[in-house]
């Protein structure tokens, strides 16, 4: 870990604790993205774009349809032509964060070769990368679960567990190959996961960091947490 990556991790919980309101948002992150593609409308995406604003800041509880109708200028009544309901929206939310992440972990280990080793630098630093380009859609996918509809909760709690499975197969692939020591599967798979909740917390108020620094640092930080070795 290079001595810069090490100076900006250590501030991170200067800007995780500090209150919101007294943290500038960085010039280079979209505070509304959301990943392309998905079944979605151009007014539906203007909606979502609102929500991940609302739900995040405000939280999902907070946040009443008046409040995202007035952030994009329309009547409450005209949100109801492109969703059912406010956690119609959440659904969706989580949906388009599961698919886009379940995507882009699959895809970064599978082009990482055989060596466990690279398969979790992969993996890790798909999950870095993304939370720091939609930090406020992956706050809203792993703070507002209970607020999700039965059928997104089953959703959500699938994509978490073919999550979990893709890790712990690179663990136990590790383990075959003499490359990582016996590892905790379960709870090397929730500091991974808590990382990566924390980094959406604090990366946004960040001035002296990049993405591929970070996704550096957390990789080996990963790579550490296993006992990896051999090189």
């Amino acid at each position: 870990m290079s001595s810069q990556s090490a100076d900006a991790i250590s501030s991170a919980a200067a800007y995780f604790t500090a209150p919101r309101k007294g943290l500038v948002w960085r010039s280079d992150v979209d505070p509304v993205a959301l990943p392309p593609g998905g079944d979605f409308t151009p007014s539906q995406r203007a909606i979502l774009a609102a929500c991940v604003e609302l739900f995040a800041d405000v939280g999902y509880a907070g946040t009443s349809v008046r409040d995202i109708a007035s952030r994009i200028g329309i009547k409450s009544a005209s949100l109801y032509k492109s969703f059912a309901s406010k956690q119609a929206m959440l659904d969706a939310l989580s949906e388009i964060g599961h698919n886009e992440f379940g995507r882009r972990q699959i895809s970064a280990v599978l082009a990482a070769g055989d060596d466990a080793r690279d398969q979790l630098t992969a993996g890790v630093r798909a999950l870095v990368v993304m939370t720091c380009e939609f930090p406020r859609l992956a706050r809203i996918v792993n703070s507002e679960v209970r607020n999700l509809s039965p059928v997104g909760f089953e959703r959500d709690q699938s994509a978490r567990l073919q999550s979990a499975q893709i890790t712990r197969d690179i663990l136990e692939r590790g383990l075959a190959q003499g490359v990582f020591r016996e590892p905790d599967f379960a709870a090397v798979t929730v500091v991974l996961w808590g990382l990566g909740v924390a980094l959406a917390g604090w990366y946004p108020y960040s001035t002296d960091v990049t993405i591929e620094q970070l996704a550096d640092s957390y990789a080996d930080i990963a790579l550490r947490i296993v006992g990896a070795h051999g090189r």
